[in-house]
């Protein structure tokens, strides 16, 4: 093979698998609440990433006119891990720079910040 078409087919190669990878994750958004001052808003999301994988638990801080991205949550996230009935979080601000965040005891937790920006974060676990 020449070295141009060896380039060429590398090259398509990598688009096509860029291209399968993409998009394969969903987020369905199941809350939001603003802070007192309007400022930001916390979203509480599902993410889906297909058929193979259980849906997880996120929640995000978002300013008040940004949408919600394809991405993770940037607070919290868990793995349902296939469990009936699905989890859920309840999200709460304490005030402008203090939010609360509450899941069951059952959620396999993988991420719990604990501050976004100024804003500080709590965590309860419901039973």
């Amino acid at each position: 093979m020449m070295p141009r078409q060896w380039l060429a087919t590398v090259l398509a190669a990598t688009i096509s698998l860029s291209l399968i990878g993409c998009g394969l994750c969903g987020n369905d958004v199941l809350s939001e609440v603003r802070s007192p001052d309007g400022a930001k808003r916390a979203v509480v999301f599902r993410r889906d990433c297909g058929a193979t994988t259980d849906y997880t638990l996120h929640v995000s801080i978002l300013g008040a006119a940004s949408r919600l991205s394809n991405d993770q949550g940037n607070v919290f996230r868990a793995l349902n891990d296939g469990k009936a009935p699905p989890i859920a979080a309840q999200v709460v601000w304490e005030d402008s720079r203090h939010l609360l965040v509450r899941f069951p005891a059952r959620a396999r937790v993988y991420r719990q910040s604990a501050n976004v920006g100024l804003i500080r974060i709590a965590y309860e676990t419901l039973r």
